[in-house]
This record gives C-alpha cells, structure tokens and sequence, in this order.
C-alpha cells in the first residue's frame, strides 16, 4: 500500500510520511496510515468495474477487434487496448479509429509500443479517410484534427453500433472477477460497508455484468453511462449515488484503476484509492491525485480498521 501525500484529495495531506512504492512494484509498509483516515468511519464504498472489480480487457478486445475487421480496419493488441479504455464506449472506438491528434497520444503508456505503433500506422493507411485527414492536419496546423474527427462521425457511429453489438453478446466469454474481488466484497458487506459501482460502460451491460458476476452481494447502487449524465471524471454521477443513499461523499472510499477513476473521485470529495492491479500504472495513479494505492483489494481492508 502506497500513500499520495501530496495528493488534494479528502483525507490526504494530514501526515508527514515520504512512504514510496518500491520500483519493482512492491509498496513500503505504512507506518503513519491512521493519519489518513484517524477515526473516519467511511460508510460506503464506490467501484470503478473495468480494471478494478473485472478483468474485462479480453472480452472488450476481441470485440473490437472483431468490428474492426468488419470495417477493414487492424485489430490491436491487449495492452493497447488496456490503455483506451475508461472514457466510455464512444471515446473507446474513437481512438481506436485513431481519428484525431488529441485521441492518437492514448497509447503512449502502453508497455506493446511497438505493436501500438504499428497498428496506428496501419490504420492510418487502411481507413478510407486517411489521406484526406493528414492533408488537413498537415495544411491546417490551426485546426489540428477537428476536420478529421468531424469528417468521419459516420465511421464512429458505424463501428459503435457494431462493437456494442458484440459486445453485448460476448461480455462474460473471458472476463472474471480479479483476485481477492469476492472476498473483499464480502468482508464490506460483513463491515456494514454499503457497495456501489460507477462505470464509463454502457448502463444496462454494467447491470448486467454485476448481477452475472456477484449474485451474491446487495449493492446500494450500480450506475453506467447513461446520457444525458456525463460520464467520468465528472462528479455527476457519483454525487448523485451519494446523495440517493443520503450518505454524504466524504463518507466514501473511491477505488478505481485508472486516472479517470482518481479525478472523478477527488472531484467528488471521495477518497481516492487506486487500485494497482488494474490497467494503469501505479505512476499515473499517483499522478491523477489516488491517496492511496494498493496492490491488492484486501488491502483495503485495512483502511477499515
């Protein structure tokens, strides 16, 4: 377990501890954790799912690269993948019609650079509307990518329709709950702790994929994409679950895998927790504002204590 002091997020910033994670991945025991929380009774927590609660990046995979493959486009590989999600179902296609100079950065952090790299190349080189968008990201510097993204709303709306299609058929094939999620959620539950998910997936899929997964656990709330809400990181969506449970957002512990995920939470006035054995890198956790990071759910048990 990891802690963020320089974080703004509630309950950080109360000690004066430069605990690290180690760079081979293992985190430095906490000597002065009870100063995160002191006597904090947190009575509700609230769930990233993608990376966080299910390891969905198989199943999310092969169905977009299979409605690729209907459009002629290259499929790409996991860890590509893994690193376009978390902004929703729309932004997911979008970059990976690689469309705009804003949206083709998302691989950046991915550890298949190279595989990242080629796909990008390929299709680039196979999208009907290639050529025309690097003329004009190239004549138009001004406008860097706008034309491009507009141009070709046709194509996003075409391969969304497809990918959640399949994905709707295909969402339980690989996916599984991540180690330690059963026991976690079961020891909350025991805790009095009342559980919620948030999630940038389609709203009936992530229902879906609860009531599938964990039948055996009662969840205060479960809440998806849903327009005309806007999705993480605004605070919207959590803020209403918080206010629903009439339980205010400072009695939550936010755990999520992503930078999305760590915004959202501080945006609402949540505690920020990141969950390490997700999708992004303990460093950009760290980055995006996670007070804590942990390695493995059940360390969050000891936030509890």
């Amino acid at each position: 377990m990891h802690v963020n002091r320089s974080s703004n997020g509630n309950g950080n910033g109360n000690g004066n501890s430069n605990s690290n994670s180690n760079s081979d991945g293992n985190s430095n025991s906490i000597t002065n954790s009870n100063s995160i929380n002191g006597n904090k009774k947190y009575r509700a927590a609230l769930f990233d799912l993608d990376g966080t609660l299910l390891d969905t990046v198989e199943d999310l995979t092969d169905s977009l690269n299979k409605t690729l493959k209907l459009m002629d486009l290259p499929g790409y590989s996991i860890d590509v993948v893994k690193q376009m999600l978390g902004s929703g179902t729309r932004k997911l296609v979008t970059r990976a019609l690689n469309l705009t100079p804003a949206d083709s950065n998302y691989g950046n952090n991915s550890s298949d650079s190279s595989s990242n790299n080629s796909n990008n190349s390929n299709s680039s080189s196979n999208s009907s509307n290639s050529s025309n968008s690097s003329n004009s990201s190239n004549s138009n510097s001004g406008n860097s990518g706008g034309n491009t993204a507009n141009n070709n709303e046709a194509a996003i709306d075409r391969l969304l329709k497809l990918y959640k299609k399949d994905y709707e058929s295909h969402w339980a094939v690989k996916t599984r709950p991540f180690e330690g999620i059963p026991e976690l959620l079961l020891e909350l539950s025991q805790k009095g702790i009342i559980l919620t998910v948030l999630s940038n997936k389609m709203d009936n899929i992530v229902k879906l994929m609860i009531s599938h997964f964990f039948p055996q656990f009662s969840f205060g709330a479960v809440m998806g994409d849903h327009p005309p809400m806007p999705v993480k990181p605004d605070p919207t969506s959590a803020l209403q679950i918080a206010s629903t449970l009439g339980i205010p957002a400072e009695d939550f512990i936010y755990i999520g895998d992503s930078d999305v995920d760590m915004h959202t939470a501080n945006n609402a006035g949540m505690l920020a927790v990141g969950a390490a054995w997700g999708y992004r890198s303990k460093q950009v956790l760290e980055e995006s504002g996670a007070a804590i990071i942990i390695n493995h759910p059940l360390e969050l048990l000891k936030l509890l204590k």
